[in-house]
């Protein structure tokens, strides 16, 4: 059996191009993907590397592997793509690494998973690097501790202290669907970073059995039906006649499932089932325990609540004491999925109030257009509150602290933004609590919201790559309907902006304002451009603060129109011409603090 990998076209050679989420292309990587090979790593065409990364011969699997190693496990890796803009698009949702972890050193492995429909990356962090199991919208964190030790007796004969050759299997699938409840499309990205050995990844619809019998063919029918796969022999380690595969490597599944060895259809998409809950026992107090006396060796979450990783060994044979082998038997790996146990009901937790207030976002406090609700965020969670009732309504999806948002009453409009590396943007229906659109065009967290009366233009402020400041204007006319955005223009500016308003009486023209400065914006034939205000003597202050004193419906050259208003943290307000970029009145409301 060898694996089969698409020739890219004359037009597209060297360059991988991304799919959508339908799995188009799923038929061409049956019956799986030698990754490696896909991306020419022997040549550094489609991968990259950083660092401290060799090749070498091991004596242990009689190949060539790939050694990553250095003291910060984050600049020495191999990148696969060569770069974040392109995508492997590998729709198997079993991966299979050939890795072993160097001795006394951290390791970490990142896969990049992309969520069918949302067409949105969730980062897959593992490694020994990590204690704890933590879980947001779009990052998994999965601790995988050495188990050399833990998992071998004494008096075995292969009793070391070093690590093993692994073969890591990753269900992506059942990973996003048990901790995030989102189905799986393809892998985007793989990154692995020091300190290991890497001989291959594979991507494959099938779930194979390192330990089933090696038979010479399988064919696809039988696959479907349920049969046991062995692995095959481009995937197998090295394993001398007459020993026995426990005795030499490990075999670590991530996350625990119903079984072993079950080949799943490429063409269907799988079922919504929660892995089965099982809780070791201590000798002193009966409490969860990390790690079983032998045969399963799993690793819990924080909470003890849920398994994430599961190593499976063989007891050792100079065992003074045996007990119960817990590797799954033949009746438990093809057990149907209706006979497992499931955390019920799901979700298990459910918000039902928000008590206190959330103190990251003190400024971003809104009225709904009936002047009922309430609206402001706490942490990663948007609350609204009917202020008769008491009633909380709760807007949840974003993945970090809700930095800023922003209402539009004509359109019943909520708009929200998040700091962070992952600057997501959505937007809300105010009457139903539904999100609507998520997009992102900020390289960090966003700060500054704005939407225009008419509710066709969004503004918002974050920084680029470069960590300068970044104004975008989003075309959102149709996101309620059917949730596309569209970026209109976008500039970046050393300027300070903490504040941004649209005009009532022109979606094309914005003020913003920050540390010593007051700027007028413009959209015009796609480009956002700018002019400062004269502060005069007041150009040290730090505005806070700024607004239009227009409204929809009346002319640019009523004098309504012409002025703007703006709060500095020394209590004053400065009346700005429009026109003519200049402070016109200046009103002490407040002793400076």
């Amino acid at each position: 059996m060898s694996s089969i990998t698409r020739r890219p076209s004359q037009k597209n050679a060297g360059v991988l191009r991304s799919m959508d989420s339908s799995r188009t292309g799923a038929a061409s990587q049956y019956p799986y993907v030698n990754v490696f090979r896909h991306c020419a790593i022997a040549q550094w065409r489609k991968c990259s590397k950083a660092g401290d990364v060799t090749t070498l011969m091991d004596k242990t699997v009689k190949s060539t592997v790939y050694r990553v190693a250095g003291s910060v496990p984050a600049a020495n890796y191999i990148q696969l793509p060569q770069t974040a803009s392109q995508s492997l698009s590998l729709t198997g949702r079993h991966m299979y690494i050939l890795c072993r972890p160097l001795a006394n050193r951290f390791f970490v492995v990142h896969l990049d998973l992309v969520v069918a429909d949302e067409q949105i990356a969730v980062r897959v962090s593992l490694g020994n690097v990590f204690r704890v199991f933590k879980a947001t919208h779009t990052w998994l964190q999965l601790p995988v501790v050495d188990l050399a030790k833990a998992s071998r007796k004494p008096g075995s004969a292969m009793a070391s202290s070093s690590p093993r050759w692994t073969l890591l299997c990753v269900d992506c699938q059942l990973l996003l669907q048990t901790y995030l409840n989102r189905q799986f499309s393809h892998v985007k990205s793989i990154r692995v970073c020091a300190n290991q050995l890497v001989k291959n990844i594979f991507t494959s619809d099938y779930d194979y059995d390192h330990l089933a019998a090696k038979l010479p063919s399988v064919s696809r029918k039988l696959r479907q039906a349920g049969e046991r796969i062995p692995l095959p022999r481009e995937m197998s380690f090295f394993l001398p006649p007459g020993q026995d595969w426990d005795d030499h490597y490990d075999y670590i599944r991530i996350p625990l499932n119903q079984g072993i060895g079950v080949a799943v259809p490429p063409a269907g998409k799988p079922k919504s089932v929660l892995p089965e809950v099982l809780l070791e026992a201590k000798a002193d107090g009966g409490k969860p325990s990390g790690v079983s006396e032998c045969g399963t060796i799993k690793v819990f979450a924080e909470d003890g609540s849920r398994p994430l990783v599961t190593v499976h060994r063989k007891r050792s044979r100079k065992s003074e004491h045996p007990v119960e082998d817990r590797v799954p038997t033949d009746n438990q790996r093809h057990a149907p999925q209706s006979s497992l146990k499931c955390l019920q009901p799901d979700p298990i937790l459910d918000l039902k109030k928000v008590a206190g207030f959330g103190g990251g976002s003190e400024k971003e406090v809104i009225w709904s257009k009936d002047g009922v609700h309430v609206f402001y965020p706490c942490h990663a969670v948007v609350v609204g509150i009917d202020v008769t009732t008491h009633h909380q309504q709760h807007l949840v999806g974003h993945s970090d602290k809700v930095s800023c948002i922003a209402t539009n009453y004509p359109t019943n409009m909520l708009a929200t933004g998040q700091q962070g590396p992952m600057a997501a943007v959505r937007l809300w229906d105010m009457s139903s609590c539904q999100c609507r659109a998520v997009f992102k065009a900020h390289h960090s967290g966003i700060h500054a919201l704005a939407l225009s009366y008419s509710g066709g233009m969004l503004c918002g402020v974050g920084r680029d790559a470069h960590h300068r400041q970044m104004v975008v204007v989003w075309n959102v006319e149709q996101a309620l309907v059917d949730g596309k955005t569209e970026v209109i223009a976008q500039a970046s500016t050393d300027f300070d902006v903490q504040r941004i308003k649209i005009a009532a009486f022109d979606d094309t023209r914005m003020v913003s304002c920050g540390r010593e400065n007051v700027r007028f914006w413009r959209v015009r034939n796609g480009e956002l451009r700018s002019a400062p205000v004269n502060l005069g003597s007041h150009h040290g202050v730090v505005v806070n603060d700024v607004t239009f004193e227009g409204v929809s419906g009346r002319s640019m050259d009523d004098p309504c129109q012409q002025r703007v208003f703006a709060c500095t943290s020394t209590g004053l307000v400065l009346q700005i011409n429009y026109r003519q970029l200049r402070v016109e009145r200046v009103f002490q409301v407040a002793s400076p603090a």
